[in-house]
């Protein structure tokens, strides 16, 4: 029997653009989005809609699979977990 755990409140509220004080209209905003940190999604483009952003990352992590790494303190652990995943 398969068991499947859904995405937490935590990580749902992560993804939430209201908790960061984006509204309705800054979906369509056009963001240049340049990280630090190695990350397969962002990587794609260097110019994203809010909407896509979050629709990448909750494709990402809010379906059957998801990864917790944040606590993490090692930098580059949390590069290869971040860059492996999201490439799924």
């Amino acid at each position: 029997m398969e068991k499947f755990r859904a995405a937490t409140a935590g990580l749902l509220k992560r993804l939430d653009f209201k908790t960061y004080g984006f509204t309705e209209l800054d979906l369509d905003r056009e963001f240049h989005i340049e990280l630090s940190y190695k990350s397969s999604i962002l990587a794609q483009k260097k110019t994203w809609k809010l909407r896509d952003v979050i629709a990448a990352y909750q494709n990402a992590y809010c379906g059957k699979i998801g990864v917790e790494f944040t606590h993490i303190p090692e930098k580059e652990i949390c590069d290869w977990i971040r860059v492996n995943f999201e490439g799924i």
